[in-house]
C-alpha cells in the first residue's frame, strides 16, 4: 500500500529523498514540486500544497498546508492550518486549533494550541501560545507564555499588530549570596564604623 501511495505522489511531481522511509495514510495529498525528506509521516486528512519542503522527522496529522510552506526538522502538527509561505520549526509543535496566516514564522521549541497568528507574526523560539491571538507583524519574545488559565474562556490578551513581547531588560547586582536580578541597579550602601568594625 505504501508503494502505491508513493507512486501516486511521484507521478504528481512530488520529490521523495528516500521513499522507503516515508509513512503515508491513504487520502493524504501533496502538491507538485514539494519535497519530502526521510522519516516524514503524513497521516489522516493531511493536505500539503505546492512548493513545500518537509524536512526529516516531521509528523503531520490532519493538517492543512498551503503553498510554499517550509517545515523544518522534527516538527509535529495535529489539526492545524498553515497559511502560505510560513516557516515552522525545527522542533515545533502545532496542536489542534492552531491557525497560521501568511508569512508566519514559528521557530524552535515553540508550542501552540488554539492560537491564531496573523500575517507576518513571529514566535521564534522557546514559547507556548495557548488560546492566544497574535496580531499581524507582532513578535513573541523568548520565554513568553500567553495562555489561558481558565477552562471557560480565554483570558490571554491579544498581542497587538507590530508589537513585541520581548522581556524587558533587567540589571544584575552581586550580593553576598551570588548574583541577584533587580529591576534597577542597587544604590551603593554607605558603610559606617560602629562598635569597633565597619558595617
Amino acid at each position: 500500500m505504501q508503494g502505491r501511495l508513493q507512486a501516486r505522489l511521484l507521478a504528481a511531481g512530488v520529490t521523495m529523498i528516500d521513499p522507503a522511509r516515508l509513512v503515508l495514510h491513504d487520502g493524504v495529498e501533496v502538491g507538485p514540486d514539494s519535497v519530502l525528506e526521510p522519516d516524514v509521516t503524513l497521516l489522516g486528512s493531511t493536505r500539503v500544497g505546492r512548493d513545500c519542503v518537509i524536512e526529516q522527522g516531521c509528523r503531520l496529522v490532519d493538517t492543512a498546508v498551503a503553498d510554499g510552506v517550509h517545515f523544518k526538522a522534527y516538527t509535529v502538527t495535529e489539526g492545524a492550518s498553515v497559511g502560505p509561505d510560513c516557516t515552522v520549526g525545527p522542533f515545533a509543535r502545532l496542536r489542534e486549533g492552531t491557525v497560521l496566516h501568511a508569512h508566519v514564522k514559528v521557530g524552535n521549541f515553540v508550542e501552540t494550541k488554539k492560537a491564531e497568528l496573523f500575517d507576518g507574526a513571529k514566535a521564534s523560539h522557546l514559547s507556548y501560545l495557548g488560546d492566544a491571538t497574535v496580531g499581524a507583524g507582532a513578535n513573541v519574545g523568548r520565554g513568553r507564555s500567553p495562555a489561558t488559565t481558565t477552562a471557560r474562556r480565554s483570558t490571554a490578551p491579544p498581542l497587538a499588530p507590530g508589537r513585541s513581547s520581548a522581556p524587558t531588560p533587567s540589571s544584575w547586582r552581586r550580593s553576598r549570596w551570588g548574583m541577584a536580578r533587580t529591576s534597577r541597579p542597587a544604590p551603593p550602601s554607605p558603610r559606617t564604623f560602629r562598635r569597633g568594625r565597619w558595617r
